[in-house]
């Protein structure tokens, strides 16, 4: 536990500096312990290991407001309640897309990563099954022919309309954009936009 009033006392000159170290101390950990600071100051942090909650003094310094679990980051409270009704951007969200890379005619997706991705043909290739697939993403890959056209084959877990599996353009230099909706862990409903100019 790393704790301080932040009241350095008159002391002697080696008294005050181990009184200073120790304030640092304090401050770099962010009060860090079992239990509350003695002395609390409007918007100081705490991370409480008792509980495993990172906390925060409110504007009025009367009480502790709990923000997130540090085991993994959860977040609490406010937030938590944004996350959980429907809001209105003022601005666009927009994620940075993912490059996929083929290996040993697999190409592996890991959706926690990310909406979209992106892939240029390296050898023919099967869209493996991917990880972290959970129901209501949805995004786009877009699939640039390479040097030498190829073939992409798909995983049982992409679904297609009738069942109609569909081909790649096969065309050097060719872009085909792949869009896909998760249904459920076991499933996605896909489609593929063809010869994009």
């Amino acid at each position: 536990m790393s704790q301080h009033d932040m009241d350095i006392a008159n002391q002697a000159g080696a008294a005050t500096r181990a009184d200073i170290n120790l304030a640092l101390v304090a401050l770099a950990g962010m009060n860090y312990g079992p239990t509350a600071p003695a002395v609390t100051f409007a918007y100081m942090p705490w991370p409480d290991t008792t509980t495993g909650i990172f906390k925060q003094r409110n504007a009025a310094n009367t009480a502790w407001i709990s923000l997130f679990t540090m085991s993994n980051g959860d977040w609490l409270g406010s937030l938590a309640t944004f996350l959980g009704t429907a809001n209105s951007f003022t601005k666009g969200q927009r994620g940075t897309p993912v490059a996929l890379t083929s290996s040993a005619a697999s190409m592996a997706i890991d959706l926690s990563l990310a909406n979209h991705f992106t892939h240029t043909t390296s050898e023919n290739t099967t869209l493996a099954a991917p990880s972290n697939a959970v129901a209501g993403q949805s995004g786009l890959i877009v699939i640039t022919q390479g040097a030498t056209a190829r073939t992409l084959a798909y995983n049982a877990f992409w679904k297609f309309a009738g069942g109609t599996v569909p081909t790649l353009t096969a065309t050097i230099g060719a872009v085909d954009v792949f869009g896909y909706y998760v249904e459920s862990a076991s499933r996605a409903t896909c489609s593929l936009l063809k010869d994009i100019k």
